[in-house]
Formats: structure tokens, C-alpha cells, sequence
């Protein structure tokens, strides 16, 4: 099961068991509540949102996992809206990660190396 952007709140927001064994995260859930109360909040519940996709770790993907019963993947946000990489001119295998969400890039070379810039 993937847990992301789409299903996040109803499987994991509105599930107060999950929530006890997650109390290091309990203040996400807290000011979602408030949000939810609040129609002048619902900015700050869509933040509590993207926060706990942000900071969820591989203990709480194991939480959750026992939990349900299947093993569980989170979907990690990408919020940033530039990614940098660098490289010597000299090296034969370069080896950069391209990401398919970056639909432009630049590339600029100074003295023995090329800096790639990505951007949405």
C-alpha cells in the first residue's frame, strides 16, 4: 500500500490508533484537527498534511505497516523547485539522477567543471 497526497488523510489523519503510536508526530494531527474545526485554518491542515509526508520516517512506515496488516510506503514529497548537480569535465561515467518533475535545466562549465542546474 502507497500512502501519498491522494489518501494520506483518510487512511492516516482520521485514524486515531495510528496516531497513539506515532507521538513524536501527534502535533501534525493536532493542528489538522484544529484546521478542520476552523474554516480560517484550512491552510495550516494542508500544511500539517504535507508535513507528515515530509517527515515521516521508516518507523512510522513500520507503524503503520503493523497496523494494516501490508507493508506501506510513504510517498515523499519533492517541494524543492531547483536541484544543483556538478561533475569534472574529466570523468568518464557520470553518473546524475534526472528527475522527470524537472522540465527545464541549464548547464554552465568553469574550469574543469560543469554544473547542471534543473528547475520546474
Amino acid at each position: 500500500m502507497e500512502i501519498n497526497i491522494q489518501n494520506v488523510e483518510e487512511l492516516i489523519f482520521h485514524n486515531k490508533e495510528i496516531w497513539r503510536k506515532m507521538p513524536d508526530l501527534i502535533h501534525l494531527r493536532d493542528q489538522w484537527r484544529m484546521s478542520r474545526m476552523t474554516p480560517m485554518l484550512r491552510a495550516m491542515g494542508k500544511k500539517c498534511i504535507l508535513d507528515f509526508l515530509r517527515n515521516a520516517k521508516g518507523v512510522h512506515e513500520d507503524i503503520i505497516s503493523e497496523h494494516f496488516g501490508t507493508h506501506v510506503t510513504i510517498d515523499k514529497i519533492e517541494r524543492h523547485l531547483v536541484y544543483n548537480t556538478e561533475f569534472s569535465v574529466d570523468d568518464d561515467n557520470v553518473d546524475f539522477e534526472l528527475h522527470d518533475n524537472f522540465t527545464a535545466f541549464s548547464t554552465f562549465r568553469k574550469e574543469g567543471k560543469v554544473r547542471i542546474t534543473f528547475w520546474r
